[in-house]
């Protein structure tokens, strides 16, 4: 059974995150909520869901979609059209809006999701949490009571993360959408959320506010359930003897608490050693001065050089969109520059057929 005896309501213009354990039923539950679970899906359905008056067991998924906006993990697998506006009326022509409405719906949706001036972009052509927010307005634009987000931020950087959580919140209280979001981003979810579900193994494990749940950090720990980590750190101290009259789930009261416990115990922190590169090992791959620009014109890399030497560990960071991948494919010669030079292992990999740099 993947849900059992799940009791919830949402009040209009609230925002609830969901939180769980994998395999907790939470996927199931957001599918639940427009209907999708058991319309589609099948199964076995026990009591009553309604959303906006509207039972999800009598009323075609169809209709349930212009009330319940759902924006899935992947934004890959929503996005269907060959340009951004063409996204945003792909839902409204399914569900037969007029013309002229769609018109009038699409740049609002996109003013309100940050994407105005990309109208014409492909989707392919955005990052990933550009992709994310273009989901969002594609539901937006039906103009749903609900808007449904699972999981909408796992497969984004930090910033691309806090984007998407900043685009809904101002959705959630700029517009009056209710939100329910299932996310693993403890963080986020302490800043933006207005109450937490904590789900596992199918029931309702506790609801409350952010303080109330992410405080509760033995609890969370039995489930497997990550609190925020300025809560985690202030619970070791608790356990370590530091008196404290609350645990702070959010960033800003943690910090002032740290100070402030910092002040009393006369903690000092310690200083992060440096380290540098050992450059008497031999350069393995040498990248100077490398351009590249896609087919469509998108530029991808801007004068990147870089020396990997032997035996060294190299980390390449950066948000959605920053070239980490082309610049990979540029080491093993999937890519060539069109100006500049990758030397792997003496050779040039313009010069170098890729089943012999694979070697």
């Amino acid at each position: 059974m993947v849900l059992r005896d799940v009791s919830l309501e949402i009040g209009e213009g609230e925002f609830i995150g969901v939180i769980g354990p994998t395999g907790a039923g939470k996927t199931t539950l957001c599918l639940s909520l427009n209907g999708i679970v058991p319309q589609f899906h099948g199964g076995r359905f026990f009591g009553r869901i309604t959303v906006a008056d509207l039972d999800t067991l009598t009323n075609p998924v169809a209709t349930l979609a212009r009330h319940v906006g759902q924006v899935f993990e992947d934004p890959e697998t929503q996005l269907v059209a060959t340009s951004v506006e063409n996204e945003v009326a792909f839902a409204l022509e399914n569900t037969c809006v007029p013309r002229e409405e769609i018109l009038r719906r699409i740049p609002v949706a996109l003013d309100a999701t940050r994407l105005s001036g990309a109208e014409k972009r492909h989707p392919q052509e955005l990052s990933g949490g550009q992709k994310q927010r273009l989901a969002i307005a594609a539901a937006l634009a039906l103009q749903p009571q609900l808007l449904v987000l699972d999981e909408p931020t796992s497969q984004l950087d930090p910033v691309g993360e806090q984007d998407v959580f900043a685009t809904v919140s101002a959705l959630n209280r700029s517009y009056g959408v209710a939100v329910l979001l299932v996310s693993h981003a403890s963080e986020q979810l302490a800043e933006y959320a207005d109450r937490i579900l904590l789900l596992a193994e199918g029931q309702v494990i506790a609801i409350g506010t952010p303080g109330e749940i992410f405080s509760r950090v033995d609890l969370l720990d039995q489930y497997h359930v990550r609190p925020p980590q300025v809560t985690r750190i202030l619970h070791i101290l608790r356990q370590r003897g530091v008196e404290q009259q609350a645990l702070p789930v959010s960033y800003e009261e943690g910090r002032a608490t740290l100070v402030r416990l910092g002040h009393q115990c006369g903690v000092a922190v310690p200083a992060i050693p440096s380290s540098s590169p050992d450059v008497s090992r031999p350069t393995i791959i040498s990248v100077r001065d490398v351009h590249f620009d896609y087919a469509d014109g998108t530029p991808a890399l801007r004068g990147v050089s870089l020396d990997i030497r032997k035996g060294e560990y190299v980390l390449i960071a950066g948000q959605n969109g920053a070239g980490k991948t082309t610049l990979v494919k540029h080491l093993v010669g999937l890519l060539q520059p069109k100006q500049g030079t990758v030397i792997a292992d003496g050779r040039d990999t313009r010069a170098t057929r890729v089943s012999a740099l694979a070697r």
